[in-house]
């Protein structure tokens, strides 16, 4: 809603004017006083539905798949198949369909988040049952924060293209402290298709304005769609930065916006009546996406052991992933390094017969684990190998969506 305030004094310049304003000014003020309230009153809803919605789910199991094709043809890759998310409290679990069938270096997911560590397993080629490691850290876990997407979608979990201020922060924290005074009653235009919107009525709320994090970095500004018509929860936000004095996207752009493009009843156990979430999602970028809810359960109960990993023998573990204090040991002793040298042996094997080009183990072009990463199998490097190859493609990938996103903003 947006208010015009008039200016009084210059209104009174004129005698014919004067006249009315002062007949008129007392209802003029009544209205804007009027507009301020309902700006008021309709910011303290979107701050408690968001809140209430977010606190009452302790527990949530969903199951969606994310085309990475549906905007066309895309260089980014993610996981196939059905990709599972489950949070019980603080713990999360991110892993894809145990019955897919995987091919060409496909990842198969699974990390877990205890509420302090992060556990990811990376698999063998040549077995995608046999685990390869597992590696632990303090560090949140990239694959949740990315592939998540109802968390994105519902503001429990903000990114942006690249690391910046917005990580992991929640909508409904943020609220507090937001201005309703920005409010505005404006439709969320919605891309579900190449070239083909949806308008939703809706309320715009610019909420943060995010300082850069660099000397002379650029401004962004965190703006969500709330839907009234869905418990004034989240339809559409936005982070883009303050365009530049020629109005050009600036070369550091973090730009990332997510939507939903519809809501389906969920019941829920604790309640005994049903709630809103979303079954359609688009992630723009880097690389668009749409996603698709198959099956979702909230506040069912969660068992603890579905956050724990399942190691095979000869597993590398890793502790303190990354830091000083780095420690490397094989699940089960002794005997279990051995048995990962056997594991790396047949990983070996199977790669030469995949590959036209047989590979040595001292080749600089690794076998590749059913994590997608290349390995090295030589003695010595096969252990760390994979643990700073995930690392660089990782920053590859950044690097890829900051370059893309400027492109696509020309």
């Amino acid at each position: 809603m947006k208010v015009v305030y008039l200016s009084k004094p210059m209104l009174l310049a004129t005698p014919i004017w004067g006249s009315l304003v002062a007949l008129f000014y007392p209802f003029l003020f009544a209205t804007v006083q009027s507009s301020a309230d309902d700006l008021q009153a309709v910011g303290a809803a979107i701050r408690a539905a968001n809140y209430d919605y977010h606190a009452s789910v302790n527990t949530l199991h969903v199951e969606f798949t994310i085309d990475i094709a549906h905007f066309g043809p895309s260089r980014f890759e993610m996981p196939k198949g059905v990709i599972t998310w489950i949070r019980a409290g603080r713990k999360e679990l991110l892993r894809t369909d145990p019955h897919y069938e995987y091919r060409n270096g496909d990842a198969k997911v699974w990390t877990a988040w205890n509420g302090k560590e992060r556990v990811r397993l990376a698999y063998f080629n040549y077995d995608r049952d046999v685990v390869y490691g597992a590696a632990c850290s303090d560090v949140f876990p990239d694959e949740i924060s990315q592939c998540a997407i109802p968390a994105l979608a519902l503001g429990w979990r903000l990114r942006a293209s690249l690391l910046g201020a917005l990580n992991g922060q929640s909508v409904s924290a943020l609220l507090e402290t937001a201005d309703p005074t920005t409010i505005s009653k404006e439709p969320a235009r919605i891309l579900i298709g190449p070239d083909e919107y949806m308008e939703v009525p809706a309320y715009k709320w610019p909420i943060k304005r995010v300082l850069p994090e660099v000397p002379n970095g650029s401004v962004h500004t965190l703006t969500v769609w709330f839907d009234p018509e869905n418990g004034w929860l989240p339809r559409m936000w936005t982070y883009y930065p303050d365009l530049t004095s020629s109005g050009q996207t600036p070369a550091d752009s973090q730009a990332y916006a997510v939507a939903i493009g519809d809501y389906i009843d969920v019941p829920d156990r604790l309640t005994g009546s049903t709630r809103r979430f979303p079954k359609t999602m688009y992630v723009y970028g880097p690389g668009d996406q749409k996603c698709v809810v198959e099956s979702v359960s909230v506040n069912e109960p969660v068992p603890d052991s579905v956050f724990e990993p399942t190691l095979t023998p000869g597993a590398e573990i890793i502790r303190n992933e990354g830091t000083r204090d780095e420690v490397r040991s094989n699940f089960g002793g002794p005997d279990g390094e051995k048995v990962h040298q056997e594991h790396l042996t047949r990983e070996l094997a199977f790669n030469n017969q995949q590959n036209p080009q047989p590979l040595s183990p001292f080749d600089p072009v690794n076998p590749i684990p059913a994590s997608g990463i290349a390995v090295d199998a030589s003695p010595g490097n096969e252990r760390s190998a994979l643990w700073r190859s995930i690392i660089l493609v990782a920053s590859i990938m950044s690097l890829v969506g900051a370059m893309w996103f400027r492109f696509r903003s020309k």
